[in-house]
């Protein structure tokens, strides 16, 4: 029986169970953190640790570990833990700002709403670019 992928995906989970108990403070995490798989990142070398990056399974367990890390400090440890989100998320913003800068120039208040949806006057530019009336 060698260190199959299987073995260390696991390794990485109980890690990461460890790290939710001992650092963040949650009571049980097997049973209120479901992480669908976790791996780490980066070819293995002796005296370098590597990320481990972990898919959670449902917003309650994304809850959780936000509510947690609100009551602790990490800034002073190893300890790093942030979003991943996938590149389409990340350029909605991106193709938001021409859009914005049109709007303002013409002396037009735009505001990027939370959801990344550009509101102007009674006009809706989704990411799509489409424009769509909408009434307030």
């Amino acid at each position: 029986m060698g260190n199959t992928s299987a073995n260390r995906e696991n390794d990485c989970v109980k890690k990461l169970w460890m790290f939710c108990k001992d650092h963040l403070k949650i009571s049980d995490p097997k049973r209120t953190i479901h992480i669908d798989r976790a791996h780490r990142i980066g070819k293995y070398q002796r005296n370098k640790t590597r990320p481990i990056v972990a898919k959670v399974m449902n917003t309650n367990s994304i809850l959780c570990i936000k509510n947690a890390l609100k009551s602790v400090d990490l800034r002073r440890s190893q300890y790093k833990v942030t979003e991943q989100y996938p590149a389409e998320v990340l350029e909605r913003p991106k193709a938001l700002v021409d859009h914005i800068t049109a709007a303002r120039r013409d002396g037009k208040i735009a505001v990027l709403h939370p959801r990344q949806t550009l509101y102007r006057w009674s006009t809706v530019c989704s990411t799509k670019h489409d424009v769509t009336i909408k009434n307030y």
